[in-house]
């Protein structure tokens, strides 16, 4: 299984993380500064247990629709 970013509004792949863990999301989206991912305002995401507590740590002004 894979983590698979994609811009929603140009429909194109940013990025496929190798995995779906916590510890991974964090690694690669801890690379952009903390100005751009509190600028993030949704997340779309399926159910895998790793993902609720990523999107917080990662996008805290973010809406998870």
């Amino acid at each position: 299984m894979h983590f698979i970013c994609i811009d929603s509004e140009k429909h194109k792949v940013i990025k496929i993380i190798q995995n779906r863990f916590k510890k991974s999301i964090l690694k690669y989206f801890g690379k952009y500064s903390p100005q751009a991912r509190e600028s993030v305002e949704t997340v779309t995401m399926d159910l895998n247990c790793y993902y609720p507590d990523a999107v917080r740590a990662c996008f805290p002004n973010a809406k998870v629709v």
